[in-house]
């Protein structure tokens, strides 16, 4: 944290900017301290929150896992922006809104159902007594409550709601069901024994008119079983923002009402920097808390929405006057609609979305088209998040040390759930040393990009493309020119195994110490049996059907021919060049041995044989959207007949963006990754991309940053603006300028 000796941390004293500012930015002096829990409060379950909790602004859905399928338990918060505010607490069970989805054919009271959930449905009469009034003496947002002991009598006094909950169908036939369904695992890759721990996901709403009832009857429709919602009184969130929503909706996180982003301060705090303050708080409340950052995300998002499509109305002068039947011709008439283009590059600021990772597609096309073709395609895995130096910033890290392999496991899928902060910061800081100390130095590495990826069950990946110096550039064009590329390669990267028969060690050599990770053909040969082999192939994973001849095969061409010497061949992918390896293990994925040892997790390194080779992996995987989407313009059809009749540009560019945001599941991972202010998508190199059309044409450059829109200057205008009383810049060409001047502020 480099505290210096007033014990003040370096984002605190550099928040200070110019002209020595007070207070700190993020501290109690700017109301950015919630203050600590009082230690003899008791520890709250989900349900005993949600029955003291004044505003309600989700609903949840809770798939069980059936052991049939071996799915993980999912649970995912439904966003909407109508809040339920109460001032009579407790609550009944009743009024609570969650539902519990049971596969067919069982019961949610059967015990292998029931341990799944039980522990978030845990209620203790006293515990919600005790809170409650502590609350009214000591929180500003409960100070007019009424507690209601009558109704607190109705609550078990030491038992669970799990018989109260609405329980309904879910089968996993049925694709139209409420939640996208997590991928199954598969019976060879379960762990007997082990609990796996609920998949935290959420799917955002951005738009104020949407409340509960409207999600609910979206998600539930296809259900057959009949589901009657009680009447509700609904405040749109704007309306709520001068009041102390934080604080209502989540008591245990503001005990005292302290820090609520709504709170008047001296000095400005964005709702980016108020959400990262917070989710790294010491204590790791605000972290490790199930709901809390989904409400941050979604408020982050539909303000990104709000602005962006205020700044559009604003800059589109001919569209702005246009009514809604004349928005529906001038989008229908034609699939390439250039308003529909202008939103969706309004759009491409939003992170995360189609529209954003389409931009970065075309940045990286850039990076290949204009860079020689001396680079690796790269994926590093997570391992499941089994790493020694990050689990020993997790909970329960000395059980982890002395316990067995299966209680490794159990507590290290707990943590990759429970603290999704945590990990999600670490991936991002591991992988950043590990550029730094080893792959720039390893291979005089000048040029990368790369993007993370987080799957649904909270595992990341990163995707990308590094370029090498003293790399052979690729020639596919001769015989000499492709045995020389793959001797080359050859140095450095191998399929060979030393024990090919080795099974894999009883502790996984992630989760080794570190005076256990050590420089060896040993702990090589472990981590190679360990996690680079590709020894069982499924349909969810990698199975495909050939078109051809109606045969499946594994997508990544396992299991492959040994093979005594490195070569480039066709034989793999008859579509292009590819590097082969020497291979004495025909599962074995290829490796560097540095690469391996120092990343201690699955890695996947080729070099690039061609443009079109590079191409097609940028196509495939490196800047892919999360999953596959409709057609925008399929998109724009289902806003079409629900727009606003006052301000239809608007509304339909806030309700297509939203569409946008809210077409999959965002994992709890990848939502604090984003919370944390980290960036999906790094490169070496600034991408400037020159707008060709007549000035009058070109559109106004739009940023979003720190939760403000505002308009910069094109290239153009920075080329025409530059101070040309500088002789290097007087006579110097447009082109020139954008390749070899650096025109961003500092």
């Amino acid at each position: 944290m480099k505290l210096n000796i007033d014990g003040i941390c370096e984002r605190c004293r550099k928040s200070r900017d110019k002209g020595d500012k007070q207070p700190y930015l993020m501290s109690d002096g700017n109301e950015m301290d919630p203050g600590e829990v009082p230690t003899y409060l008791p520890e709250l379950s989900q349900a005993e929150e949600m029955l003291i909790a004044r505003a309600h602004v989700h609903v949840e859905a809770k798939r069980i896992r059936g052991h049939q399928y071996q799915y993980t338990g999912h649970t995912v918060c439904f966003m909407n922006n109508t809040t339920k505010l109460y001032n009579t607490l407790p609550l009944l069970p009743h009024q609570l809104d969650v539902l519990l989805l049971r596969p067919a054919n069982h019961s949610h009271n059967e015990p292998q159902f029931r341990k799944q959930f039980v522990k978030d449905f845990k209620v203790k009469r006293s515990n919600v007594v005790q809170w409650l009034q502590y609350l009214k003496r000591n929180s500003p947002a409960y100070r007019d409550i009424n507690i209601d002991f009558g109704i607190a009598q109705q609550l078990p006094d030491d038992g669970d709601l799990l018989d109260q909950v609405t329980a309904i169908v879910d089968s996993p036939q049925d694709d139209s069901g409420p939640v996208n369904a997590v991928p199954p695992v598969p019976s060879e890759q379960a762990d007997i024994g082990i609990d796996l721990p609920p998949v935290s996901t959420v799917v955002p709403n951005l738009l104020v008119e949407q409340s509960e009832r409207d999600i609910l009857t979206l998600h539930l429709d296809a259900q057959r079983q009949h589901l009657t919602m009680p009447s509700l009184q609904v405040t749109p969130i704007d309306e709520s923002r001068s009041q102390l929503l934080y604080s209502m909706a989540y008591p245990t996180l503001f005990p005292h009402g302290k820090a609520d982003f709504s709170l008047p301060r001296r000095r400005t705090v964005t709702l980016q920097q108020w959400s990262e303050h917070l989710i790294r708080y010491k204590d790791g409340r605000f972290g490790s808390h199930p709901r809390f950052r989904y409400m941050v995300f979604n408020q982050i998002m539909r303000d990104h929405v709000r602005k962006a499509s205020n700044w559009l109305v604003k800059k589109s002068d001919l569209e702005r006057e246009l009514t809604v039947e004349d928005l529906r011709k001038a989008l229908e008439d034609t699939e390439q609609s250039p308003l529909l283009s202008k939103i969706m590059r309004h759009a491409n600021t939003l992170a995360g979305t189609r529209p954003f990772w389409n931009n970065k597609r075309n940045q990286l096309m850039a990076y290949a088209r204009n860079l020689d073709c001396n680079n690796l395609f790269f994926t590093f895995s997570a391992a499941d998040m089994q790493w020694f130096d990050l689990q020993s910033h997790m909970p329960r890290f000395e059980d982890y040390l002395t316990g067995d392999d299966q209680l490794r496991k159990r507590i290290i899928r707990n943590n990759l759930q429970s603290r999704p902060h945590i990990a999600a910061g670490w991936l991002y800081r591991r992988f950043e040393l590990f550029k730094q100390h080893l792959l720039k130095p390893l291979f005089n590495m000048t040029d990368y990009w790369h993007r993370y990826e987080w799957q649904v069950r909270g595992s990341g990946h990163i995707h990308g493309f590094a370029w090498f110096k003293e790399a052979l550039a690729a020639d596919m064009s001769t015989p000499e020119s492709r045995a020389s590329f793959a001797g080359f390669w050859s140095q450095s990267a191998t399929a060979f195994n030393p024990d090919p028969y080795r099974c894999p060690d009883a502790i996984h050599p992630s989760s080794l110490p570190y005076e256990e990770q050590v420089n060896t053909k040993d702990l090589l040969t472990a981590c190679l049996n360990c996690f680079q082999r590709h020894t069982i192939c499924t349909e969810s994973y990698c199975l495909r059907k050939n078109k051809s001849t109606g045969q499946k095969h594994c997508r990544f061409n396992f299991p492959r021919s040994f093979q005594e010497t490195a070569a480039t061949t066709r034989d793999v992918n008859p579509q292009y060049w590819m590097f082969t390896p020497q291979r004495n293990d025909t599962l074995l994925n290829p490796y560097i041995a540095p690469v391996t040892m120092g990343w201690l997790a699955n890695t996947d390194m080729n070099p690039a044989t061609s443009r079109r080779a590079v191409i097609n992996y940028i196509a495939k995987y490196c800047s892919k959207a999360e999953k596959k989407s409709e057609s925008y313009t399929n998109l724009m059809r289902q806003v079409l007949p629900r727009l606003n009749e006052h301000t239809p540009l608007f509304s339909l560019a806030s309700k297509l963006m939203n569409k946008l945001i809210g077409e999959r599941d965002w994992s709890a991972q990848e939502v604090c990754h984003i919370l944390l202010g980290l960036p999906l998508q790094q490169g070496s190199r600034q991408v400037v991309t020159l707008d060709c059309r007549p000035e009058h044409s070109q559109n106004t450059m739009v940023t979003i940053e720190n939760d403000e829109i505002a308009a910069g200057q094109s290239v153009l205008d920075k080329y025409k603006s530059r101070n040309i009383e500088i002789e290097a810049l007087h006579d110097v060409t447009l082109l020139d300028f954008l390749r070899c001047y650096n025109f961003i502020s500092k």
